[in-house]
Formats: structure tokens, sequence, C-alpha cells
């Protein structure tokens, strides 16, 4: 016979399910994610654009709100590096997402509020309480004074060295090593030193994940529950959603700049051609020879002709 204290096969084999089941709805919910940020970037207008700062900032708040909405965060920030990887030197939260809880308010039952007229107890419903109120939001650029900007210079607070850089290791002989980056987890902040990030401390769970563009670290998720007033928290097993939902937001980021790049590219191609029938551009002939010309004097040299 098992001990009470050790769980039996069905009960083992419905928490294994039970697991499985919520990261396939983590991964059902990050694809949805996928579609809503792709269906954000057809729709844009780039014409007139110079950047995807734009479309990006919708495709970050979509991002944060999702995880926010999804997981056990009451706050989910989106930080960019100024520089990639180990070059870096400040860490910037320009985007966020927060979850206003509600608790139930327990009502003081009236004198025979659950009687019925024959005696008969009448069983309320039970209380269910309101959806989380969900806002997203931009926060304050570096290059304001007021309101602050959230802001982590190199060095400050535990982010850097493990999310962002990875734990710097020296051996006998001084040569250093990194460890891979990977996402920080902390059960509770207020008994965790370095946690700079925070103004004060309080009891709540901190989870950072690298956001990764060709093998450097550029930016930052992050999500804690510092305002968490229903006691959840986050669990470590939230980093795989998070690392999803990082993974998915930056290939749609990448899109977009490649949706900018074509839009710009047809419109120089358009004007190449009108350029081409104007009669006071030089010969196509004169011109298509001399860029042969200084292709052979100047390999790799790129010309463009015109008067």
């Amino acid at each position: 016979m098992p001990s009470p204290s050790q769980p039996t096969a069905p009960l083992r084999a419905a928490e294994r399910l039970a697991n499985a089941e919520e990261k396939a709805a983590g991964m059902a919910n990050v694809m949805k994610l996928r579609d809503t940020c792709m269906k954000i970037i057809s729709d844009f207008d780039f014409s007139p654009m110079q950047d995807t700062r734009s479309v990006s900032s919708m495709i970050y708040k979509e991002t944060c709100k999702m995880l926010v909405t999804d997981s056990s965060a009451t706050f989910v920030g989106a930080g960019s590096l100024d520089k990639p990887g180990l070059d870096a030197t400040m860490l910037h939260y320009h985007t966020a997402a927060d979850k206003k809880e509600f608790e139930i308010e327990e009502e003081e039952e009236e004198p025979g509020e659950e009687e019925a007229e024959g005696g008969e107890k009448i069983e309320k419903p039970p209380k269910e309480p309101p959806a989380p109120e969900i806002t997203t939001r931009d926060l304050p650029s570096p290059d304001v004074e007021e309101p602050p900007p959230m802001v982590l210079k190199r060095g400050q607070g535990i982010t850097w060295t493990t999310v962002v850089d990875g734990a710097e290791h020296t051996d006998e002989d001084d040569n250093v090593t990194r460890d891979p980056v990977k996402p920080l987890y902390i059960a509770d902040a207020k008994f965790t030193e370095g946690m700079f990030f925070f103004d004060e401390k309080r009891t709540g769970t901190y989870l950072a994940v690298p956001i990764v563009k060709d093998g450097e670290v550029i930016g930052v998720l992050c999500g804690d529950t510092l305002d968490s007033i229903l006691g959840s928290e986050l669990q470590q097993s939230d980093a795989t959603l998070f690392e999803a939902a990082a993974f998915v937001m930056q290939q749609c980021l990448d899109y977009a700049e490649w949706c900018l790049l074509n839009v710009r590219l047809n419109h120089a191609t358009l004007s190449l051609k009108s350029l081409v029938k104007d009669p006071r551009t030089l010969p196509q002939d004169f011109a298509a020879a001399f860029n042969d010309f200084m292709d052979l004097v100047k390999p790799e040299m790129h010309v463009a002709v015109g008067v």
C-alpha cells in the first residue's frame, strides 16, 4: 500500500495530463499571438514609413497582453538593449501590460434569505470574481526625465548576469567563460539580493527571458506578481510560455522589417523605371557600359549613373 504522502499511479497520471493540457493551451495562445501580429503587419501601410517603430509598438503590446492574460503575472514588460549582446550598456523597458485583479466581496446574509417558504434551504450559486482588467501601455522613453523611464544600466540588478550576458566564470589561468543565457526565475523577490529592478522590496515572483536575434540577446521579456491580490504566483514552468512568445514576437518584428524594406525597394524600382523613360536621363546603353567599366576597375563597387 502506498503511504499517504505518496500519490498513487492514477493521481500521477492525472497530474501529468493536466500539465500537458496546460502546456498545449499555452502554445495555442502563442500561435494566436502570431496570427494577431501577422494580421497587424498585413493591414499596416508601410509606404510612408522610414522605420518600423509604429508597427513594432503594436506587436510588443500584443505580446505583453497575451502573457499577462494567460499567466499568473500581474505585470509584463518588454525591454530592448541599446546594443546587442555584450556590447550593451542599457536595458530600457518600453512596453508593459498590467492585470488588475478583483476579489469576491462577501455580502452579509439577510435573515431567512436561504430558506424557502416551506423551510427548505436554497443553495446560492457560488460567486465568481469578475474578469481581470488588462491594460497595455508604452513606457517613457529614456530621453525624457518625467515620468522617469524604466532603465537598467549594465551591472544593475541580476537580470544582466543571467538573462543578457550569462554568468561569467574565471578559471585559475584567468580565462573568462560565460554560461549560455537562460531564463531567470525568482520565487520571492523580497528576499533576493540584487533585485534592483523594483523600487521597493515586496513579496512576489519574478521571471525574465531573453529576446534573441541572430544568436545575440537584444532585449528581455519579464513578468512579476508583485501586485497580485489573489496570491497567485509565476512558476518556473512559465518560462516556456515566455520563451515561445519571445521567439514568435521577434519573428514578427523581423517580418515587419522585411515588409518595410520590400515596400521601399518596390518604390525605388518604380522610380528607376520612371527615370529610364525620362529624356533627361543618360542613354541606357551608355549607363550600362559605364557600369561595366567601373565593375572592371573597381569590383563590388555600387555605381549609380545619372544627370
